[in-house]
């Protein structure tokens, strides 16, 4: 509050700085929000809800996380929020493992419009420098809005996803993906047992695959994903694996993870996934998740050789956790939700040589395609009704490049 003392009218603010939250939204040095707290600032439709975020966006940069995680019209009203920022001033992040370069030069072209707004009411140079950062280095190009702004932006954005795909190649590969294929029986019920047996075997051979072996019992152990598009296959899957005959030899701990938990239950099983699957191992505690002690106490009392942790997750698991899993099982939704699902597993430790087995498997259908709906990518995913963006398969092994899954 000491910083904005005798700047603001705040006699003149009392309508809008009705409570403790409010003050917290314009007085915070770093305000971490949900998006929909900012918005008001552009798509405001009731009284003076534009006043508090429009006065923040003023005096804050503005950084959006996982920014292809919205689609369609939500997309658009980010867009006029990025060009209210640039015509304050304002610098303006945007970041995410799946960021499209269309939608990268969209939200450039809306930030350097609003920015040109700002530098002319201030007899500045309309130029915008541009930074494009990942874990090898950050790349700075300054463009001139009497240029060919888009091309030129392209061309930069270009370069660097170019030196970015170089480096990766060089690096050892931790990932490789293959497709499970599945068969379309007739009874609808029939698909959805099938399509949860098909992952049950997915999950086996995965373990078998990728799994680690607890010094102290011997067991072979692994930590896996299975990512489910919607909430009710997720909860349906857990029931399934939990009541499914597995091998003698190998038991399962299965966990359920959506958004509909109850959130207090919610916030402990968060709480727990992000201890447990934390696999930074430091150098005193070689063995990491296995020192846990409710993982070492599954450990100890397990009566089999072979013991896996499942935890069946819908898309929750794709943004924003920090968890690092053996092997995925995913029902596809989109290429976005492959490639964000896919950094979780062996998110955190490093490998010396090329993984040489698949530790990630796609399933050949999602369930909706199984069900021969026309529909299947979609809620989430990017297909919608009508032509304009309807796939005209649902088969991954004829939408995917074979030759390029890892």
């Amino acid at each position: 509050d000491e910083a904005w003392q005798n700047l603001l009218p705040e006699e003149e603010l009392t309508t809008v700085l009705t409570g403790r939250k409010e003050r917290a939204l314009l007085y915070a040095p770093v305000l971490v929000c949900t998006i929909d707290h900012m918005m008001a600032a552009t798509e405001t439709i009731r009284g003076g809800r534009y006043i508090l975020p429009s006065l923040r966006l003023m005096s804050s940069d503005l950084v959006i996380d996982e920014i292809d995680d919205f689609t369609g019209s939500d997309l658009v009203a980010i867009g006029r929020l990025i060009y209210l920022a640039g015509m304050l001033g304002r610098k303006v992040m945007i970041s995410s493992a799946t960021i499209p370069p269309d939608l990268a030069l969209a939200y450039f072209s809306a930030y350097q419009k609003g920015w040109q707004v700002f530098a002319n009411s201030r007899f500045q140079g309309a130029y915008v420098t541009c930074g494009w950062m990942d874990e090898f280095k950050t790349e700075l190009t300054t463009i001139n809005a009497s240029e060919d702004v888009a091309i030129n932006y392209q061309m930069a954005h270009q370069l660097f996803i170019d030196k970015r795909v170089s480096k990766l190649k060089a690096e050892p590969v931790k990932r490789r993906g293959e497709i499970i294929p599945l068969s379309k029986p007739e009874n609808a019920t029939n698909q959805k047992i099938e399509f949860f047996a098909a992952i049950q075997q997915a999950i086996l051979t995965k373990h078998q695959q990728h799994h680690e072996i607890d010094q102290t019992t011997g067991r072979e152990v692994s930590f896996g994903v299975v990512r489910c598009a919607n909430i009710q296959p997720c909860v349906q899957l857990t029931e399934y694996l939990l009541e499914a005959t597995w091998p003698e030899d190998i038991d399962v701990r299965v966990m359920a993870y959506h958004s509909q938990q109850v959130l207090l239950l919610r916030h402990e099983q968060e709480q727990h996934l992000d201890q447990v699957l934390k696999r930074k191992i430091p150098v005193n505690d070689p063995q990491g998740a296995f020192h846990h002690p409710i993982i070492r106490q599954h450990l100890d009392s397990c009566n089999s050789k072979q013991l896996i942790f499942i935890l069946v997750a819908t898309p929750v698991e794709e943004v924003g956790r920090d968890h690092d899993f053996d092997w995925a099982v995913i029902e596809p939704s989109s290429y976005r939700s492959i490639i964000q699902l896919a950094g979780r597993v062996l998110r955190h430790r490093k490998r010396e040589n090329n993984i040489t087995e698949p530790n990630i498997a796609l399933m050949q259908f999602n369930l909706k395609g199984l069900h021969n709906k026309e529909v299947a990518f979609n809620r989430p995913g990017f297909e919608s009704q009508g032509k304009r963006f309807k796939l005209s398969t649902k088969n991954l092994s004829n939408l995917i490049d074979h030759d390029d899954q890892h």
